[in-house]
């Protein structure tokens, strides 16, 4: 009945002590899927690693900078 869209309440003598509904659609990512098909970018289904070369940032923090624009 889930699978259909209901949302089951579960009950314990009486109270609900939970509900079972149906999950939530999975976001449109076909563009990303895209990408891949045209050659524009990578992806073996992992978890991203991230950048080999991150880049360099100073070492001011956000809200060092955020007070400094506030002057």
């Amino acid at each position: 009945r889930v699978r259909s869209g209901i949302r089951l309440a579960v009950t314990e003598r009486g109270r609900t002590i939970a509900m079972i509904s149906p999950a939530e659609p999975q976001p449109n990512v076909d563009w990303a899927h895209q990408l891949v098909a045209d050659g524009l970018a990578h992806w073996n289904g992992g978890k991203p690693a991230g950048a080999a070369r991150p880049p360099r940032l100073s070492r001011k923090t956000a809200a060092s900078v955020v007070l400094e624009n506030r002057r």
